[in-house]
């Protein structure tokens, strides 16, 4: 998983009745919570899907307990310079790392070897915040459509 991920609570913690009453009901307390976390994520997900450079935006499920639930959402593993996007670059230069030259394929196609580049850097397109901050109410509408559809 990318380290550039909008990280999304479910937290029930503390509200022990509502998760006895929950287990009484029959109800699975944590694939309950998972459901409503994708659903929360999905929204968010789908947003940002539309922002990104590329539709490479995913939810993944971490740390589920019995009370709480963390939905990540960002772009999936072939996809972290995504992050580089949502926070920019400042200029820098690159180096190779195992090797004495870089080596890579120039504008007209040559094979162009280099001890160092000289990166520009670039601004700042953030797509992660932007889904999170305009779509959060609908994130967690769906969290509650989830959760009401079992408590009917």
């Amino acid at each position: 998983m990318s380290s550039k991920r909008m990280r999304i609570e479910l937290d029930l913690k503390g509200d022990k009745k509502l998760i006895a009453a929950l287990g009484r009901l029959g109800v699975g307390v944590n694939r309950l919570l998972v459901r409503a976390a994708q659903a929360g994520g999905g929204v968010i997900r789908k947003d940002a899907n539309r922002r990104a450079p590329g539709p490479h935006v995913e939810t993944e499920i971490s740390s589920p307990r019995m009370d709480r639930v963390r939905v990540d959402v960002g772009p999936d593993r072939d996809h972290w310079y995504y992050g580089i996007f949502e926070t920019g670059a400042t200029p820098h230069t690159i180096r190779p790392k195992t090797r004495k030259m870089l080596r890579f394929q120039g504008e007209g196609g040559d094979e162009v070897f280099a001890r160092a580049v000289q990166h520009p850097g670039m601004p700042a397109r953030p797509f992660l915040r932007p889904a999170l901050d305009e779509r959060k109410d609908q994130a967690v509408d769906a969290v509650g459509d989830v959760l009401r559809s079992v408590l009917k």
